[in-house]
Order: structure tokens, then sequence, then C-alpha cells
């Protein structure tokens, strides 16, 4: 992976959190799941399962990625998940 520009930070405060994600290139597609990944897969936009994601975060980071690309610039974002929001 060629590590990017920091794109997302999703604040989880109840939890006491911080969740990072950067944008990167993947430079070798012989990528596996790990010792805290169960699956891993590569999908287009309309194939995402988004009721599978395990993470509310990922879901917020992946959304405003797929907006930004339409859009043709990417910008950062910054958000809050609170209890009420906020997923597994």
């Amino acid at each position: 992976v060629e590590l990017g520009a920091l794109f997302s930070v999703v604040n989880i405060p109840h939890i006491n959190q911080v969740h990072l994600f950067y944008r990167a290139r993947l430079l070798d597609t012989g990528f596996s799941a790990g010792l805290e990944t169960l699956e891993t897969a590569l999908f287009a936009e309309q194939e995402v399962p988004w009721q599978e994601l395990a993470f509310q975060s990922v879901t917020l980071c992946l959304r405003a990625y797929f907006s930004d690309r339409r859009a043709g610039r990417f910008m950062f974002h910054e958000d809050d998940l609170r209890p009420a929001t906020a997923g597994a």
C-alpha cells in the first residue's frame, strides 16, 4: 500500500476512540484477512454490502470517498459519532 493524505477523522467520544482514514493506493492484490479481520474483499461502489459493514465509521468514510470521487476532488472530512448513531 502506498499511503496518501489523511482523508477522514471520525471521533467516537463515548468509547474514547478516534478513527483515522487515509487515502492510499493498493500496489499488490495479494491481500488477506489478518488477526483483527475475518474477511477482506474489493468492491465497486454499487457492490458494497453496506448492511454488513461492522463499523459506522467505515460507512461514513466510504460514503464520503465515493461522493468526493464523483465530484472529482477529495476533501478532508471530520465526523462525530454519538451513542444514538454509533454502530457496532
